[in-house]
């Protein structure tokens, strides 16, 4: 069974904005509820960038060049594209002990 999620890997945080920006600039205009969430992972010199794309965009983002991803966890995720009623995509948030 597939989760529908797509991620592209835009690489190091110091360059990833162009294609970052070239990605958003082509998002479509949709009616179903979709939702675009940056994680940016930081290791010893640099910061990965990951974008994740919700299952609503699966085929614009594999079309791209995205890759089929798990659900993301919450944990250090922004929502960059959607309304805050798309967390809900991500499930309950987990409790904190």
């Amino acid at each position: 069974m597939t989760s529908g999620w797509s991620c592209f890997d835009l690489g190091d945080g110091m360059l990833a904005e162009p294609r970052l920006a070239e990605l958003l600039e082509q998002l479509p205009k949709a009616d179903t509820a979709h939702a675009l969430f940056l994680r940016r992972r930081f290791c010893a010199l640099h910061c990965q960038v990951l974008l994740y794309c919700s299952p609503a965009l699966a085929r614009w983002a594999r079309s791209r060049g995205a890759v089929e991803c798990a659900r993301p966890s919450r944990c250090g995720l922004e929502l960059l594209r959607g309304s805050e009623q798309e967390w809900a995509l991500l499930g309950a948030p987990s409790a904190i002990r």
